[in-house]
Order: C-alpha cells, then sequence, then structure tokens
C-alpha cells in the first residue's frame, strides 16, 4: 500500500493483492520504521460507520470505511472512495500501473492502466 500525504489531503493507493486481502479481511496495514518509532498506516472496513472516517493515534494513520462501501469498493469496477472531514480530503484508491517509468520500475500487483489499453478496448 502507497501512502501519499500532501497538505490537508491523504491518499491510499492498493494494488490488486492489497485490494483482495482487504476484500477478504476487511483490513490492511503497511508501515515505515522510523528509527525508533515506526509510522503505520492502516485501512479498515467498518459496520459501524456511515461514511469514510480518518485518524492518527499513537504513531498509526487510519482510514476507516463503512462496511457495505467497502465491499462494493474492493469487489467492484470503482476506482477510488473518496470523503471530506473537516479539512481533511480522504482518498483510497486503486493503484494502476505507471506509464511513464521504465518496465522494470512497474509494480506487477497494480491495474492495467486503462491510459494504455487501446482505443475501443
Amino acid at each position: 500500500m502507497k501512502i501519499r500525504i500532501h497538505g490537508d489531503a491523504i491518499r491510499f493507493r492498493l494494488n490488486r493483492m492489497e485490494v483482495s486481502a482487504f476484500a477478504a479481511t476487511g483490513r490492511v496495514e503497511s508501515s515505515i520504521h522510523f528509527p525508533g518509532s515506526p509510522l503505520c498506516y492502516v485501512l479498515q472496513s467498518d459496520a459501524a460507520l456511515i461514511a469514510p472516517h480518518a485518524d492518527y493515534t499513537e504513531g498509526t494513520i487510519r482510514i476507516r470505511v463503512p462496511a457495505g462501501i467497502a465491499t462494493e469498493w474492493a469487489t467492484g469496477d470503482e476506482v477510488a472512495l473518496r470523503a471530506v472531514q473537516g479539512p481533511l480530503e480522504i482518498l483510497v484508491e486503486k493503484d494502476f500501473q505507471c506509464l511513464h517509468k521504465g518496465e522494470e520500475a512497474k509494480d506487477p500487483g497494480a491495474y492495467p492502466n486503462p491510459a494504455a489499453l487501446p482505443s475501443g478496448a
């Protein structure tokens, strides 16, 4: 899972294996290990919610998504989930193959990029 933070916007991007794991378990997480303190980031399904919600506690950024919306996104054709929480913009996306990098830099688990498909496909 990739994380991008820019101003008051946070974006999680998941490849096919991560979306599949999220669909099966309702949770996927990753982390970066700074000396002495990791930063974890978690996407999880939550049946008690009616809208996506993000929080940060004890070194963990967590985005929780209502269970029904999570299932529809993970198993359907929808590319992104978007929400606004006060000043914070939340975005969860299926990660597409990059078109501007060489073959060796491409993530084999990423979704095929629709811009790379032949016209009419």
